[in-house]
């Protein structure tokens, strides 16, 4: 998690008559370079993408003690605005919808999120983000009573690392600013067909549940 962006401006002054500068330890100069370049974005680590994705959601006792099962059709976009800033936006609708011992018939969940995240690049191919977003979720049912709907603040934090030249790795944290939510841990990892196409799977832990994920995305 990257809370705060990093700048450097470095200066190295020389003269003829001047005494010869002196040795940087290797840990130093590594250092120093890291940060140097960390400003300096990576095509292979972009933020400007569209992605379009299936995923199976299974929550242990999320609906008054019952299991809640969702297959949902979804989409995410991400607009990178600043070498640093990004926006980002997405949603689903579900295609099946079930709840353990509760007649659901004609269920349906919406969700969306948005929000302002921004990212730093450790060295070029580690790359660090911290993100803001609003997200809401609906719940509806030909049965009134079971209708839910809300929407919370999250924030979140992760990392990204390209890998072995077509392996990008992601790992990331959730938690929605409310009173008792636990962290949500994301874990990913997308094969680059192409510099511009990539096939991904995703494995999300809610505190009682979890989700599997598979898409696809494209990088312009």
């Amino acid at each position: 998690m990257l809370m705060t962006l990093l700048a450097l401006s470095v200066g190295i002054l020389a003269a003829a008559n001047e005494t010869p500068t002196q040795p940087v330890a290797p840990v130093e100069r590594l250092f120093q370079e890291t940060l140097a370049r960390g400003d300096q974005p990576d095509s292979r680590i972009p933020y400007t993408y569209i992605e379009l994705g299936y995923s199976n959601t299974v929550l242990d006792g999320f609906y008054n003690g019952n299991d809640v099962e969702v297959d949902t059709l979804g989409f995410v976009g991400s607009l990178e605005l600043a070498p640093n800033i990004h926006i980002f936006a997405g949603g689903g609708r579900s295609i099946s919808a079930s709840v353990t011992g509760v007649n659901v018939q004609g269920a349906q969940v919406d969700s969306w999120f948005a929000g302002l995240g921004i990212h730093q690049y450790i060295t070029p191919k580690l790359n660090g983000f911290f993100r803001v977003s609003v997200t809401g979720a609906a719940l509806q049912a030909e049965e009134p009573y079971i209708n839910k709907a809300g929407h919370d603040t999250v924030f979140s934090g992760g990392v990204r690392f390209f890998a072995w030249d077509s392996w990008e790795l992601g790992a990331s944290m959730f938690k929605a600013d409310i009173s008792g939510a636990k962290p949500i841990y994301e874990a990913s990892a997308l094969y680059r067909l192409t510099e511009s196409l990539g096939l991904g799977v995703i494995y999300n832990k809610p505190a009682d549940g979890d989700t599997i994920s598979i898409g696809a995305r494209w990088y312009f």
